[in-house]
């Protein structure tokens, strides 16, 4: 009866212990971080695991109205591309003049349409001041529309892309094997023409 009782608990255990596991996608203190990817920013403790992916493009989990006000005033902050499926920034942000941009995806389901959308707004407002791109963690679909910048407007292979979105340091849950599945079977130059601005 004991050794009936163990096995179930010991199944219940491994299964409770997978999102723990599943998050372990940062690198380890004595790993060497490639010099290329996203840049850990430190001076704006306000908000969590913000990185520099360029100029001009952060990358974070969801701020608060802390975060956003200090990155408004440390960085310069203009925009702000939520990839929420059911959050809005408008509250958070009320008086600070940023543009806002939403794009409702799901980690379990991505839209191509909102890809499109995410990485022709975030090419733009690159260029016409600081943006941040943000989801809930900051980890999977954020990671999702960084490595297809990184490929469409960088030139980095998938595999390059990929790596940096499962072990930069962003906490990407390998249990959306749909999000780099994604980018497996991505015909690139349909994706370009489609994200291509005028």
């Amino acid at each position: 009866m004991r050794g009936t009782f163990l096995a179930p608990l010991s199944i219940l255990l491994s299964i409770l212990a997978l999102p723990a596991k599943a998050q372990n996608s940062e690198m380890g203190p004595s790993a060497e971080r490639n010099p290329s990817w996203a840049v850990k920013v430190l001076d704006v403790p306000e908000v969590s695991k913000l990185f520099l992916v360029e100029p001009n493009f952060y990358r974070s989990p969801q701020p608060t109205e802390d975060g956003f006000n200090a990155l408004v005033i440390r960085k310069g902050l203009r925009t702000a591309v939520n990839l929420r499926a059911s959050h809005s920034d408008d509250a958070l942000t009320r008086g600070l003049g940023l543009r806002l941009f939403d794009f409702k995806m799901h980690a379990w389901h991505i839209e191509r349409e909102d890809v499109v959308g995410a990485l022709r707004t975030l090419r733009s407002e690159t260029r016409t001041g600081p943006t941040l791109l943000h989801c809930t963690l900051g980890a999977d679909r954020t990671g999702l529309v960084a490595a297809l910048y990184r490929m469409i407007y960088k030139g980095w292979s998938k595999e390059d892309a990929l790596e940096e979105m499962e072990h930069g340091g962003f906490g990407f849950h390998d249990i959306w094997i749909n999000i780099p599945r994604f980018i497996h079977e991505l015909d690139m130059g349909e994706l370009k023409r489609d994200v291509a601005l005028p």
